[in-house]
């Protein structure tokens, strides 16, 4: 169960990835998923409720508002033009909390100016991803599962023959396509780690090939951090939603 949850928000950013590659896509779950309706619908209201909660004691939390104030000023400044304004340092690790329950945790292992290794843990589920970061665009060019290692593999892994792209900020539209599509570029956006302004929201939907439910993915970028949240969310019979939002962060 924790497995089957954690993978679809892994997916959820490499969604993108064919079959063909070797990546799993987030439909493979479907069928398990789906007969989980009820319980991920009483998880989301649980969220809702934890959401209230913490957002009274972030308000309580006289530091919580100085770093908010912090992040606000920071990104109202950042070139938008330029996506590696938006890259996370080698050396940062990010928590996420997925629909108030589980843990997953990104660690930012290497780096150089043109790649990142990012290595994702939930339990022992460990995914390594060598990211492409340019100034227009980032796309996983290499992925694994439970691999043997996850030392810094920049100088030898073997890339893809066609990277996955999972933004580019020059492709805009409304996102109801398979394709990954910019849907805003300057929304303010808050999670239990803070607010954050200047974000760039992307959106893909897949139609199920079991049913006819939308399967719509959405992620969300910040300047200097990256990857903040990811929705999944059903539409359809029996929908439910998925929402994964970062809790807290440590910089090298």
């Amino acid at each position: 169960m924790r497995r089957l949850l954690f993978l679809l928000i892994i997916i959820l950013v490499t969604s993108a990835c064919s079959d063909d590659d070797g990546i799993k896509t987030s439909t493979e779950q479907e069928g398990v998923v789906e007969g989980e309706d009820e319980s991920q619908a009483d998880s989301q209201n649980e969220e809702d409720s934890q959401k209230k909660s913490n957002q009274g004691k972030t308000t309580e939390n006289p530091d919580s508002k100085n770093d908010n104030k912090e992040n606000t000023k920071k990104d109202s400044t950042i070139i938008q033009e330029d996506f590696r304004n938006y890259r996370p340092g080698v050396g940062d690790k990010k928590t996420f909390i997925q629909n108030d329950e589980y843990e997953i945790t990104h660690n930012i292992i290497a780096g150089n100016d043109r790649l990142l290794q990012r290595v994702i843990e939930f339990g022992d589920v460990v995914t390594l991803q060598i990211l492409e970061w340019s100034s227009e665009h980032m796309s996983v060019v290499f992925q694994e599962e439970n691999p043997k290692s996850i030392s810094d593999q920049l100088d030898t892994f073997e890339a893809y023959e066609s990277p996955k792209t999972l933004i580019n900020i020059n492709k805009s539209g409304n996102g109801e396509g398979e394709s990954w599509e910019v849907i805003a570029d300057k929304e303010t956006v808050e999670v239990p780690y803070g607010n954050f302004e200047n974000v760039f929201v992307v959106k893909r939907t897949k139609v199920s090939e079991s049913s006819s439910n939308k399967n719509v993915y959405k992620a969300f970028y910040a300047p200097n951090v990256g990857l903040i949240k990811e929705t999944y969310e059903v539409i359809g019979d029996n929908g439910y939603k998925v929402v994964t939002n970062l809790e807290s962060m440590t910089t090298n």
